[in-house]
């Protein structure tokens, strides 16, 4: 999803009279966000949908051509049994519904899952990262990998590689047990001389 300059394309969907796909107008995300779907103003139903954040005035084109899996809720999907049973409710958003996070368009999908989670925390999609410190959950912003960090990653790629190495050419854990088997050694020892 982009937007080059986001103002100005929010305003050139109003200035050129674009089609506005949800005719309501009033959709809301699970997050209370209002959001307004338009047709390309000059290329229309050949482009991907604008999806606009009125109270933000900011506005992104999509990845979709169509509304519908952006505008899905649970209970359209599922019957309200389903939903009790699988612990949403019928009015939660699908993963493909857009919310507006630091400026950024992103889809539920990823705003819900992190993009990486290993002992350092989890990093999601808005570039913060949440971890446990002291029994304490503390969200910070990414400032990146630090050298530390990475000499740390580096030893713990060494152990599994280790752990892995030590199961040998084990059906029961790889499906081409012997190619596996001969390129985790190779990777192990491409490792030895790096710190």
């Amino acid at each position: 999803m982009k937007s080059i300059n986001p103002n100005a394309d929010y305003l050139n969907l109003h200035r050129l009279d674009a089609t506005i796909l949800n005719a309501s107008d009033e959709f809301k995300n699970d997050l209370g966000q209002s959001i307004t779907f338009f047709e390309d103003p000059t290329l229309g139903d050949e482009s991907f949908i604008w999806v606009a954040f009125p109270e933000h005035s900011v506005a992104f084109l999509s990845d979709f051509f169509e509304t519908d899996d952006m505008t899905t809720k649970f209970g359209d999907i599922r019957s309200a049994e389903e939903c009790v049973k699988n612990g949403y409710k019928s009015t939660d958003d699908t993963d493909y519904v857009p919310r507006l996070r630091n400026g950024k368009m992103i889809l539920k999908f990823y705003d819900e899952k992190p993009i990486i989670d290993n002992q350092f925390g989890l990093l999601w999609a808005d570039g913060t990262i949440t971890k446990e410190v002291d029994g304490v959950v503390v969200t910070q912003k990414y400032q990146g990998t630090t050298p530390k960090d990475a000499r740390e990653l580096l030893d713990n790629v060494r152990r599994d590689l280790d752990v892995l190495v030590a199961l040998g050419e084990s059906y029961a854990h790889f499906q081409s047990a012997q190619a596996t088997h001969k390129y985790l050694k190779k990777a192990k020892n491409a490792l030895e001389g790096i710190s």
